[in-house]
């Protein structure tokens, strides 16, 4: 993430937090997990799988990979689920960090307000209406959930993607359990990460007619999941899966989101060195 980049932090149950505070309670909570380097291999193509879904992990049977909002309600919210399946089995797994992009059908290659979570709620309509966390303890479990509830992490929503052309942004996702919890996790079963909800509500002040954006089209791809385990062992990049994206109100078009390519991964210290 280039310091560049506009960036709003969103953590479970919070609205707009300023990054720097936000990330150092982050790292607080995380403890001796985040203070560990862990070095990351080059991405590995058809390997494992990186899985999004509308709902539920992309096994339930109530998950979709498209999500229809007819934006007459500011009740509720949408929620997507990420997952993945270890290639290999993972002898010590203590997190993961993952990477997923946005695209629009916005004209003038700019979001529209309702897609503009990283702006305070302050004086914006949906700002920082974007939260997610990694607790599954109320889950159906059609995927296996590694962290019972224990993961402490955080995400970032950023714009423009770095990699796909606006009108996108960019969601960054890192959760963890401390090292003392480490465990194995297994090649062929599909693993719970993380999930993201956009919240149907407004900002004080505005309503959905004044809030552009909500009937946009849209494509979010999961590019990578990056699966941890303490140093000096080296962590597993997955990229691509059997549903890797998702579409909102029918997505940009096309069968295949456009403009997604894979990320290069990088090392979980230099993704803690920009929370500094």
């Amino acid at each position: 993430m280039r310091l560049s980049e506009t960036v709003a932090l969103f953590v479970p149950l919070t609205s707009f937090i300023p990054l720097e505070a936000t990330l150092k309670k982050t790292l607080l909570i995380t403890g001796a997990l985040l203070g560990t380097l862990l070095a990351f291999a080059a991405p590995v193509f058809a390997q494992g799988e990186a899985n999004v879904a509308w709902v539920e992990c992309v096994l339930d049977p109530t998950a979709t990979q498209n999500r229809t909002n007819f934006c007459t309600s500011t009740a509720g919210s949408n929620i997507m689920v990420c997952s993945f399946v270890p290639p290999v089995n993972v002898p010590l797994y203590i997190g993961f960090n993952g990477v997923l992009d946005v695209q629009t059908s916005a004209g003038g290659g700019v979001l529209s307000p309702w897609w503009r979570f990283d702006l305070p709620a302050a004086g914006s309509c949906h700002g920082s209406r974007l939260s997610s966390d990694a607790n599954f303890t109320a889950a159906t479990g059609a995927c296996t959930d590694f962290f019972l509830g224990g993961a402490s992490g955080g995400g970032n929503y950023s714009t423009p993607s770095p990699t796909v052309l606006p009108p996108s942004a960019r969601i960054k996702e890192i959760w963890a359990i401390p090292e003392t919890g480490a465990g194995p996790i297994l090649a062929g079963t599909q693993y719970y990460a993380c999930k993201i909800s956009i919240s149907n509500g407004m900002n004080a002040g505005f309503t959905l007619p004044n809030c552009p954006g909500c009937l946009d089209k849209a494509c979010i791809v999961l590019q990578n999941i990056n699966v941890g385990q303490p140093a000096p062992a080296v962590d597993i990049p997955i990229v691509g899966g059997a549903q890797n994206f998702i579409t909102w109100q029918g997505g940009t078009g096309g069968t295949i989101c456009p403009q997604a390519t894979p990320t290069h991964s990088s090392t979980w210290g230099s993704v803690k060195a920009l929370y500094r």
